[in-house]
């Protein structure tokens, strides 16, 4: 299956994980996540009720799907009817859900590790490698280690295809993200103002070509444009390239 909502998902990884407090919840922003929380429920029962998987490709798929059916359900809630602290406190509160289901993916992901360091394409297949991408780069908020843990044998299989090609460049942004350099293939945007940004690009006059050669057939503005109504719950606070700033052309 193509999975239906992964950019935003790999936005929202992107955000800096916080505990969520509840109590503090206007009865507005309770009923506006309400129906989200709910269904995080049902997905977790649905899943739970299906027979056991029987080899490692089929739990990567299982694990990927409940991921994103997880963020689907997230993507439904309207955090623009909610300003300032409310909007915040809505956000922890639903990802602190999320980090939960992610954290049991990420130990799973870590003792499904074939030797080789990673998940070929050819003996895996497709979907299960994409699977197993996408569980990783949620690990940047609870585990960012395992991204530069796995990075090496990435590197590797790039040149035989046993890697995607989008996924490796995301990859590398994010590090760079996690590292405050400047990212390579612009895939990376983060909250300010209320608003998608690019985290900061280098040598921005040439980073199309640098995510056509990676199979990227968006270019940033386009990413930009797709973004721009969407309002984005929780102000980045990470580490900047020394002498950069957010929201620069």
């Amino acid at each position: 299956m193509a999975y239906r909502n992964l950019f935003i998902g790999l936005l929202i990884a992107a955000l800096p994980a916080f505990a969520a407090e509840p109590s503090r919840l206007t009865p507005e922003a309770s009923a506006l996540i309400a129906p989200a929380l709910a269904a995080f429920k049902t997905i977790d029962a649905d899943y739970a009720a299906l027979p056991p998987t029987t080899d490692v490709a089929q739990q990567l798929i299982r694990m990927g799907r409940r991921d994103q059916d997880t963020r689907i359900a997230y993507s439904k809630i309207d955090f623009a009817k909610l300003t300032g602290e409310q909007r915040t406190l809505a956000f922890d509160a639903v990802y602190a859900e999320i980090d939960r289901r992610d954290a049991e993916h990420q130990k799973a992901l870590v003792d499904l590790l074939p030797a080789e360091g990673w998940f070929a394409k050819s003996k895996y297949g497709a979907e299960a490698a994409e699977a197993a991408w996408l569980i990783l780069q949620h690990a940047v908020r609870l585990k960012p280690e395992l991204l530069r843990t796995v990075k090496p044998a990435m590197d590797g299989m790039l040149a035989a295809h046993e890697v995607d090609r989008p996924s490796y460049a995301r990859l590398d942004d994010r590090l760079a993200m996690m590292d405050g350099r400047f990212q390579t293939y612009g895939t990376q945007m983060v909250c300010h103002m209320s608003r998608w940004v690019a985290y900061p690009i280098g040598d921005r006059n040439a980073v199309d070509q640098r995510r056509k050669e990676m199979e990227i057939t968006e270019t940033v503005t386009e990413m930009l444009t797709a973004m721009a109504s969407r309002t984005c719950p929780s102000e980045w606070t990470g580490k900047l390239p020394p002498g950069a700033k957010l929201g620069e052309p």
